[in-house]
């Protein structure tokens, strides 16, 4: 595939087209992903489309609440640390190339903070960068639908 093609890069080159996302503060950005997380990738309809099981959607569900709930001011940043650590472990349990593994790991950038991400040294675009691929990763589509959340939340708060 000519890197023309793949999708993570192409969307992410009209988001900048229309907004600067170097503009968008973390907590900004925090939020568009937790809400994409729960309003796209863990809805019902997705979840069954990608034929996520009952034991594995609790599993990605209960590590993208623990971001939430950090996002929230509902648990400590040590609580998110552990849930992080947590979630890599179990990550790296699942089996390689799974829809259920590439979920969690988009599940996993709700458990990030500002600190973590290095987000004021590296900004939003290696953020967003990261976060395409792995949408990528997941399929064809999510960059897409990605691209116009931001657009709706950035745009239209």
């Amino acid at each position: 595939m000519d890197i023309s093609e793949r999708e993570e890069i192409n969307q992410l080159d009209e988001l900048e087209k229309i907004i600067d996302i170097e503009n968008i503060p973390f907590e900004k950005l925090k939020d568009i992903i937790i809400g994409f997380t729960f309003d796209g990738l863990l809805s019902r309809d997705n979840l069954q489309k990608l034929n996520i099981n009952s034991e594995n959607e609790a599993i990605i569900r209960h590590y993208a609440l623990q971001g939430k709930a950090f996002f929230d001011k509902s648990i400590t940043k040590d609580a998110l640390v552990e849930a992080r650590a947590s979630a890599w472990k179990t990550y790296k349990g699942l089996v390689d190339d799974s829809t259920s593994k590439n979920l969690l790991r988009l599940a996993i950038f709700c458990l990030s903070d500002e600190e973590t991400s290095k987000y004021d040294h590296y900004g939003a675009e290696i953020y967003l960068e990261s976060y395409f691929s792995s949408l990528f990763d997941l399929g064809s589509g999510y960059c897409t639908q990605f691209r116009h959340y931001v657009q709706e939340n950035v745009l239209n708060p």
